[in-house]
This record gives C-alpha cells, structure tokens and sequence, in this order.
C-alpha cells in the first residue's frame, strides 16, 4: 500500500514539475517580439513565431501544431468579414486624394498585407494599412 501510495505522489510530482518547466520555457526568445507581434497569426510567419516568440503570441500551453490551427482559423474569420464589405468601397484613394482603408479590421489584420493568400483582397480593402497608395 506504501509503495503504490509512493507511485501516484511520485506521477504527481513529475505533472507538476512538468507544468512549471514548460511555462519556464515559454519565454520570447527574440528581443523584437513586442514588436514583431502582428506577426503571430500571420500563416507565412507561424512556425518562426512560434519558435521566437510564444509568450507574446500567447502559445504557452499549445503545440506548433495548435498555433497553426488556430492561425488558419483565425485567418478564415477574417477572410469573411470582408465579404461583408461593399464593392462600392473598392476605390483606395477618394476623390480628394486621401489614402484611405475600407474595413475597420485593417488595423487588427495587417498582418496579411504579406500574406501571399491575402495580399490582393488586402490591397483593395487595406491600402492605407498595407502602404500601397
């Protein structure tokens, strides 16, 4: 009884000493990464993200593979919310030459101004965020 008692206590202290380890290890390893944060849930960028900075992608407590799921889902909801946006806002310069961006989402989705997926979709409806006009 003492020794399978000895066994359980024993599993426990290796769970948890795991669990601190890992969140021990979840560290940016790149001193840019505050900088560098839109490009977490870039998918051309993942993987190196995910390698240099998981603390500031927020991928502590996920595998590469998670992190990518979770990219390419995030990438789909967004790709959505620009369907919803008319095509009469397809022009990138008004009528008095002000650059302009035709999503409230610019901002929060720069990161796929680079992404060879989405840069054409974000030129057209982020041309300020993406600097091509």
């Amino acid at each position: 009884m003492k020794s399978s008692a000895f066994l359980v206590l024993a599993a426990m202290n290796v769970l948890v000493d795991s669990e601190i380890n890992s969140n021990l290890k979840c560290v940016d390893v790149s001193m840019e990464c505050e900088y560098r944060a839109r490009y977490c849930y870039n998918p051309n960028y993942t993987g190196l993200m995910f390698k240099m900075c998981r603390s500031t992608c927020d991928w502590c407590h996920t595998s590469l593979d998670g992190a990518l799921k979770r990219v390419r889902r995030q990438v789909k909801d967004q790709s959505l919310e620009f369907e919803d946006i008319g095509d009469s806002q397809n022009s990138s310069v008004t009528p008095t030459g002000t650059c302009m961006d035709h999503s409230q989402k610019c901002e929060a989705t720069a990161a796929l101004c680079t992404s060879s997926n989405y840069q054409s979709i974000m030129a057209i409806k982020c041309p300020k965020t993406c600097g091509v006009c």
